[in-house]
């Protein structure tokens, strides 16, 4: 099993045909252009083949046959889900058959590939609980190799997952970090001094965070920007691990570029280069035998001869390209961001004057937008008679308009939308950006600027799905939220009224039945704004094959069409590029302390299953499965903050299921 998982991602010379001895069927096919279906016989047995075509000639590190493809084709009853985050891979393994129920004592092995390797070595491995779930530790650095997992249950045959995902997020949630500057504003040629504090979070407490020795400090861009090719400042400063305290000095050039610049806190990621090996060497014989029972029956491989290579030589690959030397790699490299900060190169005098512009919050497509420009000197000049330009732009049109200020140093600017040509007309959703320029008493650019909503309405309506799917019959529930458009604050007790409609008229619907056009304008509902719960009463569905519009209105305000459904050409070109999506609908983004976060999830499939929940953060996290979700109808969920726990600091005590 060692040589059949690195046989998924074997490298640049490949692999050896004679690799798993004799295959038990072969099939060949003529060269020819029209295409050749045959089949390959498999045991029917539970247990995993190894299929390849062979061959192609190589000629390093010696000349011989390897294969120019190959898959691994698994006979099993088993079916494994996997989450990962923060170095940690949760696993859930279930059946495929019937209602997909959770399998007990299965174990999950990882297998740890790199290129050219003829053997995976053997990673973590968990054994899944009564809920078929266990949990992996992935955090520690692989050498960039590729994850792979054998998962075997008794009785069920084993399953080859060839990728794993990698489990790693940044680890700065485990961190809390702050940089003090001390100063924003730094001219060329001085040094801008720098403080930082880190702490630990350990649970809902914060420690000093006594692990954390050195730390990286990046300054970017680069001060050169003459130079493409320049490179970021980067140092790396101690910690005094008795406080988290980083005090360091960042130096800028006197030539640096005036521009504004940020500066990030990093932890310290240490990396060790590899050397490109010439040969590639036989596993040694426990890593043959690794592995369940019933995944040893495959053919040994033949034995090769390994040739035995000079420390100097580059030899040409299989193709005879010579792999290009690469540099050594620092030893030290960024690791998780812990904390970033900004500040600005420059040696600007005192500002001379002022510009403010004054502009409504939102406009409809057809408005006339007015602009008040207002100029004020600081050194007592006169404003008076000045000429203030207004360029304005949206996503169809552009234009300038020219002001004079009168004695006060007012200009009124006119933008008239409504008069443009209908292609160029903005549509709700658009935006209106205005940038405005005055040459003021000192003869130097005074510039403002602004950007005005483009909507149909004082409200703005935002619409997400339970399900993403175009698929017809498939019913999917909608959560609606309503904010202002003058100050982007939530509407509260808003009603908004969703319809899904055809896009183009019934132009679109020619495949579509009366029946189905009947059941069509019945595809409406009142739901409440904010309410993510309101998706499981507001049930949609796309009747037939064609173009449609799902759209929520508040009165007059209406959101941005969500074009929904695919038309017959489509889906006989593609008839399996759009399975149905799962989609989390949350009632909230943000959730206080105490506070509870309710979910929303729907069972996309023809019949009962389950789903796997994995939520918390760095520090912390919970597993939870919600059994036996009924189909069409969707699941609500509340996730708790782990701070009404005692040591606990973020993540789900629990979780009520209540299919409606």
């Amino acid at each position: 099993m060692a040589r059949a998982v690195a046989a998924l991602n074997y490298g640049y010379s490949g692999l050896a045909s004679t690799a798993f001895g004799n295959p038990d069927a072969n099939i060949s096919r003529p060269s020819s252009p029209e295409p050749t279906f045959q089949t390959v016989p498999l045991s029917g047995k539970p247990g995993v083949s190894f299929v390849g075509s062979c061959c192609r000639e190589v000629t390093w590190p010696t000349t011989r046959n390897v294969f120019a493809s190959n898959l691994l084709v698994a006979q099993s009853n088993l079916q494994a889900a996997f989450v990962g985050h923060a170095g940690k891979l949760v696993a859930w393994v279930t059946t495929t058959q019937g209602a997909s129920k959770p399998v007990a004592g299965a174990k999950v092995q990882v297998y740890l590939s790199r290129y050219s390797q003829d053997f995976a070595s053997l990673g973590p491995s968990c054994t899944t609980s009564a809920e078929g779930i266990c949990s992996l530790d992935v955090s520690t650095n692989y050498d960039s190799s590729t994850q792979s997992a054998v998962i075997t249950a008794p009785g069920e045959g084993p399953l080859v997952v060839a990728s794993l995902p990698s489990g790693y997020s940044s680890n700065a949630g485990a961190y809390a970090a702050v940089i003090v500057l001390d100063r924003q504003l730094v001219k060329p040629g001085d040094d801008l001094h720098l403080t930082a504090y880190i702490q630990k979070r350990n649970g809902s407490v914060l420690e000093v965070a006594k692990d954390v020795t050195s730390v990286i400090i990046e300054v970017s861009p680069s001060f050169d920007s003459s130079s493409p090719s320049a490179d970021n400042m980067r140092i790396t400063a101690a910690v005094n691990t008795s406080f988290g305290s980083v005090h360091a000095k960042l130096p800028v050039p006197k030539d640096a570029t005036p521009a504004a610049y940020t500066v990030q806190l990093y932890t310290v990621s240490t990396t060790t280069q590899s050397p490109v090996t010439a040969v590639v060497s036989a596993a040694p014989a426990p890593l043959e035998a690794a592995g369940p029972p019933e995944v040893l029956a495959m053919p040994k491989p033949a034995r090769q001869p390994v040739p035995t290579p000079t420390a100097v030589a580059v030899a040409p690959f299989g193709d005879g390209v010579v792999p290009p030397k690469l540099p050594p790699l620092p030893a030290e490299q960024p690791g998780a961001l812990l904390a970033s900060a900004g500040f600005t190169v420059g040696d600007p005098r005192p500002p001379t004057a002022t510009l403010s512009v004054d502009a409504p919050a939102w406009a409809k497509p057809t408005d006339s937008v007015t602009v008040k420009l207002t100029a004020a000197s600081y050194i007592g000049s006169d404003v008076s008679g000045a000429d203030i330009t207004l360029e304005w732009q949206t996503d169809k049109a552009k234009g300038s308009v020219t002001s004079e200020t009168n004695a006060q140093g007012i200009a009124t600017a006119v933008i008239a939308l409504g008069q443009l040509p209908k292609a160029n007309q903005s549509e709700p959703g658009d935006t209106l950006r205005l940038a405005v320029t005055w040459i003021g008493p000192t003869r130097e650019a005074i510039t403002a600027s602004k950007s005005v909503k483009i909507a149909d309405g004082p409200v703005r309506v935002e619409l997400q799905r339970s399900l993403l799917t175009d698929v017809p019959g498939i019913s999917f529930g909608v959560k609606a939220d309503a904010f202002s458009n003058e100050d982007d604050s939530p509407v509260k007790g808003a009603t908004v009224q969703v319809s899904l409609s055809a896009a183009n008229g019934t132009a679109s619907l020619t495949n579509c039945s009366s029946q189905q056009l009947a059941l069509l304008s019945q595809q409406r509902c009142s739901i409440p704004a904010g309410d993510a719960t309101a998706a499981t009463a507001c049930q949609l569905l796309v009747p037939c094959m064609g173009d449609f519009i799902l759209k929520g209105c508040v009165n007059s305000s209406c959101s941005a069409p969500v074009r929904v459904g695919r038309n017959a050409t489509w889906w006989s070109a593609s008839p399996w590029a759009a399975p149905p999506q799962l989609n989390l609908l949350p009632d909230r983004q943000n959730v206080t302390v105490g506070g509870a976060l309710n979910l929303v999830v729907q069972n996309p499939w023809w019949g009962p299953t389950s789903g796997l929940l994995v939520w918390g953060n760095a520090v912390k996290r919970k597993v939870r499965v919600l059994p036996q979700v009924s189909v069409v109808n969707a699941t609500g969920c509340a996730l708790h903050p782990l701070s009404r726990c005692s040591s606990c600091g973020g993540g789900l005590l629990s979780c009520r299921t209540a299919a409606t």
